[in-house]
């Protein structure tokens, strides 16, 4: 059951319909030699065109362990700052999983056990034992630039940087930072730095976060796509350290970049569940 909601939590870790495939991309723009700042600040505002979107299609695969994994078809739906819609099936089209997830709260509908988890947004680092919150999540569907850390309002702020030039750019943060998961327990602390690929469009290609404490990683890649609504045509994401670590590949058949309707209500026969 525990797996259940830790699978869907992770799949929330994105006109006319449109096929999301990688293109070689042809007239690569000269890479510049340009401070941490800019190449921040330019890669910051690379932002999708527009507030609402549609993966229409997805292939799903999560990997809990190296010996637990799950397939998916699914489909996710996106209206920027306000909420985040998925539903994924399994075999036969049967829909086993539908989600919500808001900047306040996270709603998760087991549709085959008939049950429900409801648990505010802030509590989503402790179970999962990685800060995100739902800006991090629709920066990280959305391929946006993801900042782990402090956050000012809605934006993160980010440390002074040491930048190497190759194919992109790629940027580290020079010192370490903390947050702790649970504000009743103050050893409950990790340090960590964050570094980033970055190619000659400015779009997030890899995003790595290290904490030192314990040996964890967040990692996410991208392959880019030529496609106009969209930045990437997979993701592959990885919780862990050397010992357990979850993995989650996101492959993109299809995107819409329109407005579209979203429904979501938990049935009255369903039993809510406890974490």
């Amino acid at each position: 059951m525990r797996n259940i909601l830790l699978v869907s939590l992770l799949c929330l870790f994105f006109v006319s319909c449109s096929t999301v495939k990688y293109v070689p991309r042809e007239n690569v723009p000269v890479i510049k030699e340009l401070s941490a700042k800019k190449v921040f600040s330019k890669a910051s505002k690379n932002r999708l065109k527009g507030d609402y979107f549609t993966i229409k299609k997805a292939n799903i695969k999560l990997v809990l362990n190296k010996d637990t994994d799950f397939s998916f078809k699914g489909q996710i739906k996106i209206v920027r700052d306000s909420i985040i819609y998925g539903s994924f099936q399994v075999a036969l089209g049967i829909e086993a999983l539908r989600f919500k997830i808001t900047p306040d709260s996270v709603v998760v509908l087991n549709r085959i056990q008939k049950e429900y988890y409801s648990l505010p947004i802030d509590q989503l680092s402790s179970k999962l034992n990685v800060y995100i919150d739902y800006y991090d999540i629709q920066d990280i569907l959305l391929g946006e630039l993801f900042i782990y850390g402090p956050r000012k309002g809605k934006r993160r702020f980010f440390r002074k940087s040491d930048v190497v030039y190759d194919n992109g750019y790629h940027f580290t943060s020079s010192d370490l930072d903390s947050y702790s998961f649970n504000k009743n327990e103050e050893d409950d602390v990790s340090l960590y730095n964050q570094s980033f690929d970055i190619d000659a469009f400015f779009n997030t290609v890899k995003n790595s976060v290290r904490f030192s404490a314990n040996n964890r990683r967040f990692d996410i890649n991208y392959l880019p796509t030529d496609n106009p609504y969209f930045k990437y045509s997979e993701l592959d994401l990885s919780v862990g350290d050397l010992v357990s670590q979850i993995i989650l590949n996101m492959k993109i058949v299809s995107v819409r970049a329109e407005q579209s309707t979203i429904r979501f209500s938990i049935p009255s026969n369903y039993k809510k569940m406890n974490l």
